[in-house]
């Protein structure tokens, strides 16, 4: 079995995505349909559409429903809108260059989908939030 090819973190992840994509389409995994980074843009263009704008709002709902916590008792969220996960991205990416981290073309598309699914569970309520995500893109 051929081993797959890694390649250094060099830029934004999205970027270094992007680039992989354009230039060495052939390290990805076979598969039918859009590539893996127009894979990657759909997932992001809806979830920043449908679904970050109202994590915060998801979750206060959520505290107040059926007066579980009093309204002067409520937690916040902070940001955890596009802003979020494109600062999230931005660390990641910083990160995996201090680090000189190579990465298969598909361990870097796997990264950003967590990265953009790591809080979506929130608008559900802040319990087990990680455990919540189910749903929202079906």
């Amino acid at each position: 079995m051929p081993r797959t090819r890694r390649f250094p973190v060099d830029s934004n992840l999205v970027r270094w995505l992007q680039d992989l994509d354009r230039n060495q389409p052939d390290c990805f995994p076979p598969s039918q349909g859009p590539s893996y980074f127009r894979r990657y843009e759909d997932i992001s263009a809806y979830l920043d559409r449908s679904v970050h704008t109202e994590v915060e709002k998801g979750a206060l709902v959520a505290q107040l429903k059926n007066g579980a916590t009093p309204y002067d008792k409520a937690i916040y969220l902070n940001n955890h809108g596009p802003g979020h996960v494109a600062n999230v991205i931005n660390r990641a990416s910083d990160l995996l260059q201090e680090l000189g981290v190579e990465l298969s073309p598909f361990e870097g598309y796997l990264l950003l989908g967590a990265i953009q699914f790591h809080d979506v569970g929130n608008i559900f309520g802040r319990s087990e939030h990680e455990k919540k995500c189910i749903g929202l893109c079906t």
